[in-house]
């Protein structure tokens, strides 16, 4: 293991964050259909739109969500697996966004 990839693993916890914070905020739901640009999804969810923006734009570096012309869309694998009501919908994430919650006090749990 290089130095780089050992970064990589202690830093992989930004992504599964941003991965679940988008999860808990229910953005795939919102996101579904039209195209809709920072300050129309922050509206919809009562947030901040600089910090939705950073999320968006996070997510779409992930292939999480395309970007076009200033507006975020679902991709195909965010659409099919991360939109609740859809067929292979993966509702186990959110128990992710939980033990998430647990997993955070492990160090304390140790000692």
């Amino acid at each position: 293991m290089s130095p780089r990839e050992f970064r990589e693993m202690v830093n992989g916890y930004q992504t599964s964050r941003v991965i679940l914070t988008s999860i808990e905020l229910n953005l795939y739901n919102i996101l579904e259909g039209e195209p809709k640009n920072s300050k129309e999804i922050s509206q919809k969810l009562t947030t901040d739109e600089r910090a939705v923006d950073r999320l968006l734009n996070a997510l779409f570096s992930l292939d999480l969500l395309q970007k076009k012309n200033g507006k975020f869309s679902n991709t195909k694998f965010s659409s099919r697996y991360l939109v609740p009501g859809k067929p292979d919908y993966m509702s186990n994430l959110f128990h992710a966004a939980d033990l998430w919650k647990s997993w955070s006090h492990l160090t304390d749990v140790i000692r």
